[in-house]
């Protein structure tokens, strides 16, 4: 019988009290008062270039209250080689992540994420949903939070009304045995869990440029958000249901539940361009469905997950 892995102390992120002790990647001399000191752009320079691993970018900012006041709140980390793993949890406000390299899940203090869900995740950030229709994204490292169009603002609401208990939502049906125009309503912790399946990120929310696309809905249809938009808007209204999305150098693939795999031009004008990469199999596929990317190191002896993010 396996053992579970080992745990470390709960951390909080935004004051990081656990890490009194010098972290291994940085080797110092000399007073405190010349390392504390170091110039802002040069400490964010290490953070975001130079340091892969997500346990060091906590350690780094454990070093001193100096550096950790000069570190951004809004971080535009790059994704990790060794990601940390969102695992499932029963302790209200605190999360545990799972670090595959010293095999130990630490505990963080994420006080956004009690009773809300999970989307996704991607550059250190996390997608959050809540049954107010809220959707949010949530950096763990600093707490900070950047605002997202809610779930009320998708392309299948007709309305919302968030006083109506039970009935907040009246959506746009659109099964294919449907009449045209045809709407029921739902309530919101039902399209909560059941009709927002996840968010994708093109990149670091922190860049002006950065997309969010969700595939949301009764049949699985894809929507996307680019920064400084108020509402999401239809991608692709063609055939769905899609079963998984994923951003690979900066083209959106998507994966139909037939097998067939597209890849859309989010940055396409008027309208994003979806064009078929791959043709459905020959045999239907059964069960779940997922994308993964993998790429290789430059000596070609090392390949990763570019699906699973934190």
């Amino acid at each position: 019988m396996s053992s579970s892995p080992p745990e470390s102390p709960t951390m909080d992120p935004e004051y990081l009290k656990h890490g009194q002790s010098k972290p291994s990647f940085l080797q110092v001399s000399g007073t405190v008062s010349q390392w504390s000191s170091l110039p802002k752009d040069l400490l964010i320079t290490i953070e975001e270039e130079y340091l892969d691993l997500y346990i060091d970018k906590i350690r780094f900012r454990c070093v001193c209250s100096s550096w950790r006041s000069r570190l951004s709140k809004m971080p535009n980390h790059k994704n990790s080689r060794l990601p940390w793993l969102l695992i499932p949890h029963n302790h209200g406000m605190t999360c545990g992540f799972m670090e595959q390299l010293e095999k130990k899940v630490h505990r963080l203090e994420l006080p956004e994420s009690g009773e809300k869900i999970f989307k996704g995740s991607a550059y250190g950030w996390v997608v959050i949903a809540e049954k107010s229709s809220s959707i949010y994204l949530v950096n763990p490292l600093t707490r900070a939070r950047i605002k997202l169009p809610p779930r009320s603002k998708f392309p299948d609401v007709r309305k919302y009304h968030a006083n109506k208990h039970g009935k907040e939502y009246l959506l746009w049906s659109l099964s294919l045995i449907s009449v045209p125009g045809e709407y029921y309503s739902v309530d919101s912790t039902g399209v909560r869990n059941d009709l927002l399946q996840k968010v994708v990120l093109s990149s670091s929310p922190t860049c002006s440029n950065f997309v969010a696309v969700a595939i949301y809905g009764e049949l699985g249809s894809l929507a996307y958000y680019k920064s400084g938009d108020k509402k999401w808007s239809v991608l692709h209204d063609k055939t769905p249901p899609f079963k998984d999305a994923i951003f690979h150098d900066g083209q959106l693939y998507a994966l139909k539940g037939n097998g067939q795999l597209m890849v859309c031009d989010i940055g396409s004008y008027p309208m994003p361009i979806v064009t078929e990469v791959a043709p459905e199999p020959s045999r239907t596929p059964f069960g779940d469905l997922h994308l993964v990317v993998f790429q290789r190191d430059n000596d070609g002896s090392t390949m990763f997950s570019k699906r699973l993010h934190l």
